[in-house]
């Protein structure tokens, strides 16, 4: 997702910028940022809330901004989608040096259906919400697999709002299909992969699937919230 702005002349003397941003992290997961064919010239530190709905940075330049056109790419937004149809990402807030800029323009992501897709269905025994308690002894159900009924290999691998890798739960060749299904299922403690509970917050449980007679692969992903533990 690009960051555009309009003109920036050199005789304004801007050395940095500041940008707050919010998306839905039930739809989204943010992953980073490129600058790639853009006006920033180093990557900044980020920093990301907890439950990975807020986005802030800053750019400090060591000469003056200058964007000598309309619609120049400021900085690319490395942006998942997690489900089909629209999602916002809205700019909160942004500074040129200690400026506000008001005239902001929110981005939108339009993520279509595909004609196939890796199967991933999360829940637990007493509800369909990919909500659970494990300092309860609670598990959450993983239901992986592919409806297409190809010869597959599944790897679930579960991440923090921050996107730092906690667990790869399962690694190995689907079952034998059957009726064109191929799906298994995973009953998640909540630990990381050295067995120790992790905190409450959101997680984001990454699946992919790979066809082992064609080596094409396909990834779908769904939130995952450990709810807080009892005081």
């Amino acid at each position: 997702v690009n960051v555009t702005t309009t003109k920036v002349k050199p005789a304004w003397g801007v050395q940095s910028y500041t940008i707050n941003l919010r998306l839905d992290p039930t739809q989204v997961i943010f992953h980073g940022l490129s600058i790639d064919g853009t006006l920033t010239p180093y990557l900044p530190t980020t920093t990301v809330s907890a439950n990975g709905d807020s986005i802030s940075f800053t750019v400090v330049y060591q000469e003056m901004l200058a964007a000598n056109d309309d619609d120049m790419v400021l900085i690319k937004l490395l942006i998942e989608p997690l489900s089909y149809g629209e999602s916002v990402i809205e700019i909160l807030s942004f500074k040129y040096d200690n400026v506000d800029v008001t005239s902001l323009n929110d981005g939108k992501i339009l993520t279509r259906i595909q004609g196939n897709f890796a199967y991933l269905q999360i829940g637990t025994d007493s509800s369909s919400k990919n909500i659970f308690n494990p300092y309860m002894n609670e598990k959450i159900s993983i239901q992986y697999g592919c409806k297409t009924g190809m010869l597959g290999r599944a790897i679930i691998r579960i991440y923090d709002a921050q996107g730092r890798l906690a667990v790869t739960p399962v690694n190995l060749n689907l079952p034998n299909a059957t009726a064109n299904l191929s799906i298994a299922t995973y009953e998640w403690n909540g630990r990381d992969a050295n067995m120790k509970l992790l905190p409450e917050g959101l997680y984001y449980c990454h699946l992919e699937v790979g066809n082992r007679s064609t080596g094409a692969t396909e990834r779908t992903v769904q939130p995952i919230v450990i709810k807080s533990r009892l005081k």
